[in-house]
């Protein structure tokens, strides 16, 4: 899942498997050439999310936005990923996806492997936030889930910024001329409650987590569950998804990797066990601990300072398994469980200039073959800049200490 020696801003995730071995969903290497599809993802700007960080960087809550086997080397077309943002800090990314048999709908979607729905703005959408925004049109091709009574199958989206309702259904998604899905999930918003969205330029959200108990209740697919079941994925693609993010944009490629995203050409990949039964992208840590240089030693402790000439001190060293990473495309920052505000107040700045003096922030994780491999995130990587009401630049921690009990990665 994770690219090693990769900036978590120019590689967010390398490749998301979503094969289960032994009930792990894992993540395997391989070398075999085949193809894949890719997607390009747009960027653009945001005053709601400039606004955000400006509240963030007064101490105060500023709520999150909707929040396969062998490695392949292939040669396919990508989605290319546009993003929203004012600042680094703020990004959404989006892509293009069509709609229906013939294609001819055309949709601006966030991928986000931190929800696991699909939905669009229906044209029975009555809201201000659907009127602004590309509506799917029903055709025959869209078939409603129905319940026994004969009425709609009612869905509610919850995010930390907001609700959607939605009905469920089944459609056409087309991807390419060559990856045609059929009878996939998609719900049709009938009411967007989501205050952020006025401020973005994508119609939906594809979810690209697993699937939820209510989806299993109302018994609905995941994305990457209709993806996985379409025959045109194989001989030559397969069941991979991965996700590539920059300044600029990005891409997030189905089927298989594209090369010219890795950060050199002999880069290794590891492969990470997913948490067996989670909806999410979540992984378990082994090892978190700052450091100051190339050099790492280990120090019992209970503060969180660094001293001076020290190289390397833990942060946090349990058993396999008692701490979780979410790998979350759709939000903007990192979470981080209350039990770590002490390092969440240590590494606040006050000033640009500080983000030289503090220390690179270090997960370690475990392989599928045993093999721990370090992700790295440097002061300028979880310390983000952006434009002040004065019209100076600003720094502010890009790190917000949460509820949840996961640590929660997004696309700093």
């Amino acid at each position: 899942m994770l690219g090693c020696n990769v900036g978590l801003i120019f590689l967010l995730l390398s490749i998301f498997s979503i094969s289960r071995l032994h009930g792990v969903q894992a993540l395997q290497r391989g070398q075999e050439e085949g193809e894949y599809y890719d997607i390009s993802l747009s960027r653009t700007d945001s005053a709601y999310e400039n606004e955000c960080l400006r509240i963030l960087d007064n101490e105060k809550v500023c709520k999150r936005s909707p929040k396969f086997f062998d490695l392949k080397n292939v040669i396919s077309s990508s989605i290319a990923l546009q993003a929203d943002y004012t600042s680094r800090m703020w990004a959404t990314y989006y892509g293009g996806i069509r709609m229906g048999p013939s294609g001819n709908q055309l949709f601006k979607v966030l991928f986000d492997t931190g929800s696991s729905e699909f939905w669009l703005p229906g044209d029975s959408c009555i809201s201000q936030q659907c009127k602004t925004r590309q509506r799917y049109h029903k055709t025959s091709s869209w078939k409603p889930m129905l319940k026994e009574d004969g009425n709609s199958v009612p869905i509610s989206i919850k995010y930390l910024s907001g609700e959607i309702k939605a009905v469920d259904g089944t459609t056409t998604v087309r991807l390419s001329d060559s990856i045609v899905l059929e009878n996939v999930n998609v719900g049709l918003a009938t009411n967007i409650n989501v205050p952020v969205m006025s401020q973005v330029h994508w119609d939906g959200i594809v979810g690209l987590g697993f699937r939820t108990k209510e989806m299993e209740y109302r018994g609905a697919k995941t994305f990457l569950e209709s993806l996985m079941d379409n025959k045109s994925l194989y001989p030559n693609f397969r069941n991979q998804v991965a996700y590539y993010v920059s300044k600029e944009g990005g891409n997030i490629s189905f089927g298989g990797i594209n090369p010219k995203f890795k950060k050199s050409q002999d880069a290794e990949f590891f492969w990470a066990p997913i948490e067996d039964g989670s909806t999410y992208w979540s992984l378990n840590l082994v090892d978190m601990h700052l450091k100051n240089s190339k050099k790492r030693n280990r120090f019992n402790t209970s503060s969180f300072a660094l001293s001076n000439g020290q190289e390397s001190r833990p942060i946090y060293k349990g058993t396999f398994g008692d701490l979780k990473v979410i790998m979350d495309t759709g939000s903007y920052l990192m979470y981080a469980p209350q039990s770590m505000s002490s390092l969440v107040d240590e590494l606040r700045v006050e000033s640009c200039d500080e983000v030289g003096s503090k220390p690179t922030l270090v997960f370690t994780f475990k392989s599928s073959n045993g093999t721990k491999f370090p992700v790295e995130l440097k002061p300028q990587d979880y310390i983000l800049s952006y434009q002040g009401s004065d019209g100076n630049k600003k720094c502010t921690l890009g790190i917000v200490v949460d509820d949840q009990q996961e640590v929660s990665l997004g696309i700093l």
